[in-house]
């Protein structure tokens, strides 16, 4: 109960945000930025495709004709196209049907974001009955990927990356898992897994790479210790250059670096 207490709280909070919406809900999306209408001729043409072509909907002659074009690679995340298909076969038009994916992925990106943050309070404290009040973080953890600026950019304009909750979702079943230690729990994370590739194949790549690191981690002879070890040490030295180096890039964008007679872009 307290979970769909949770839910509900941020359907609540989801609606007052987006109270300007509900009244042009059939003609109007938000944000509106180029790369938005992008994303209506993707849920346009996924139902074309299926529904009066019968063709795959992952290739289409409408671009670069008259040689078609493959839509793999194409911004084109299967979890939107599902959900916008599944509303025009239920009744709703273009626009309200992306709407109606926009509401639902906001609210999961801060509900599984939520779940993630409970399991990792209990993953710390075994013994946790999960008090309401001993998981408010995790309710505030939800509030802060909804309203985080990178969540409402993507809002405004690249929608195929605002299906966030395909991240948290892998998160939570993986954090649940090593938790538990049973086999099928671990199979929902491989699952769950897999699924962030039809949210957005960058969460895959994201996603892949975090399994991988705490896989790696897992399966070393090292522990990360400070006080025990030379080793140990010197990992902490190369993980800490690392993190400079990163932000060196991210922050100061030199756009290359140049070692004797080889340029490497950054």
């Amino acid at each position: 109960m307290l979970h769909l207490g949770v839910l509900l709280f941020y359907v609540f909070l989801s609606g007052v945000f987006l109270r300007p919406l509900f009244p042009v809900w059939n003609s109007a999306i938000p944000g509106g930025l180029e790369d938005t209408r992008l994303f209506l001729w993707n849920a346009w043409w996924f139902r074309h495709a299926i529904h009066t072509l019968h063709i795959n909907p992952f290739y289409t002659r409408l671009l670069f004709h008259p040689f078609g074009s493959s839509l793999v690679s194409h911004d084109f995340p299967l979890w939107t196209n599902l959900v916008s298909y599944a509303s025009q076969a239920a009744g709703l038009n273009l626009v309200a049907a992306s709407n109606l994916w926009f509401v639902l992925s906001w609210i999961l990106a801060g509900f599984f974001t939520y779940l993630l943050a409970a399991e990792v309070i209990r993953s710390q404290a075994p013994g946790l009955r999960a008090e309401p009040w001993q998981l408010s973080p995790a309710v505030v953890a939800g509030l802060y990927v909804m309203t985080h600026s990178y969540t409402l950019a993507r809002a405004m304009q690249n929608w195929g990356q605002f299906n966030l909750y395909g991240i948290a979702l892998f998160l939570w079943l993986f954090v649940r898992a090593r938790r538990l230690k049973r086999t099928q729990d671990y199979v929902l994370a491989g699952v769950a897994l897999a699924w962030t590739a039809a949210c957005h194949y960058y969460f895959l790549i994201y996603s892949a790479a975090i399994w991988l690191a705490v896989a790696a981690i897992d399966l070393s002879p090292w522990r990360i210790n400070i006080e025990k070890g030379p080793q140990n040490r010197a990992f902490l030295i190369l993980v800490a250059l690392g993190g400079a180096g990163a932000a060196w890039i991210i922050f100061l964008h030199p756009g290359s670096l140049t070692m004797g007679h080889v340029r490497i872009g950054l």
